[in-house]
């Protein structure tokens, strides 16, 4: 091989090796890795916390002095002995007066709830006032979310009254958030219908009469009253009464033993069963017995000469009817 042509493959194997070298150390470019986006998680929603209108204090819709003065005469709170308190459940208030001189009979009946509980039936547009007789009226208005309702009866012409009383309620909504009603219904019974009741044997239920109190109306409609009316026999002896289903509504058995002629009771099946007053806060006549499951209740009115006791196995028997 002649010099020419040893250096001529001498620099072609140099220049192989340098190529091949090259190619090692310059690699392709590589993409850079995507960064994958961070990922906000939505917030839970807070559940509402159920609140009442005026806090459920009805001295906070009117002061005592200011009340009889729009009422022309010196009025006091009604306290109940014990109360179901549905309204709170609806997120209203309702709060009764009475007059102090008790031989005048005038009396002034203020309720306050979130529109919400309202049915479209029952609520107003617009205040206004309505009085079937001569000595008594009832006002209603709804604002700022809320409906106020005012009745009043006494041994005069009341229409003014009702209207002033309605309107000043008015001015006090405004200042006020708008109540929450209670939305918790877990466990709660389904509202009974009377005709289709599986009473006890020896029983028989119907629908009563329509009540004309709103808040029995809101809460028949809100489905947590449904009162019944029975028929039935005790100690071979017959008898009516009434009961009335309150889906909801065990809490309240607190109420009823805490007035002073409260007794516990044994109920099979019930979580706890009391014998205490009627609740009316004008005229209380019979007994009740209120009977809790744990979450819900019965109330049975017990009539006039007979015990408490007479009314366990119905009640029993109703408890049972609503559990299955």
């Amino acid at each position: 091989m002649t010099a020419r042509v040893q250096a001529a493959a001498l620099f072609t194997g140099a220049l192989t090796t340098l190529l091949l070298l090259a190619g090692c150390a310059a690699p392709e470019p590589q993409p850079s890795p995507t960064r994958s986006p961070v990922v906000t998680p939505s917030p839970t929603p807070t559940p509402d916390v159920p609140t009442v209108a005026f806090d459920g204090d009805c001295g906070a819709i009117f002061a005592d002095a200011a009340f009889s003065a729009l009422a022309d005469q010196e009025m006091t709170p009604a306290t109940p002995g014990w109360r179901l308190d549905d309204a709170g459940r609806l997120g209203g208030v309702d709060c009764l007066w009475l007059a102090e001189d008790r031989a005048v009979h005038d009396s002034v009946t203020i309720e306050v709830y979130p529109i919400t509980s309202v049915p479209a039936s029952m609520r107003v547009p617009e205040a206004v006032a309505a009085c079937p007789e001569t000595y008594f009226c009832a006002a209603a208005a709804e604002a700022d979310g809320m409906w106020v309702s005012v009745r009043m009866s006494s041994d005069a012409p009341v229409k003014e009254t009702v209207e002033q009383l309605r309107d000043g309620v008015l001015t006090r909504v405004k200042s006020r958030p708008v109540p929450v009603p209670s939305a918790d219904r877990e466990g709660w019974w389904a509202p009974p219908v009377c005709g289709e009741l599986r009473a006890p044997d020896g029983w028989t239920a119907s629908d009563p009469y329509a009540s004309s109190g709103v808040v029995q109306q809101l809460a028949a409609v809100a489905g947590m009253t449904t009162r019944c009316d029975l028929l039935g026999s005790v100690s071979g002896e017959p008898i009516g009464t009434s009961v009335t289903f309150h889906p909801g509504g065990a809490p309240d058995i607190e109420s009823a033993a805490s007035v002073a002629e409260a007794r516990d009771i044994s109920v099979e099946g019930a979580a706890r069963a009391v014998v205490t007053m009627d609740p009316d806060p004008i005229e209380p006549l019979d007994d009740r017995l209120f009977v809790s499951d744990g979450t819900n209740a019965l109330v049975i009115k017990v009539p006039l000469h007979f015990a408490p006791e007479d009314f366990a196995p119905l009640a029993s028997g109703l408890l049972a009817a609503m559990a299955d």
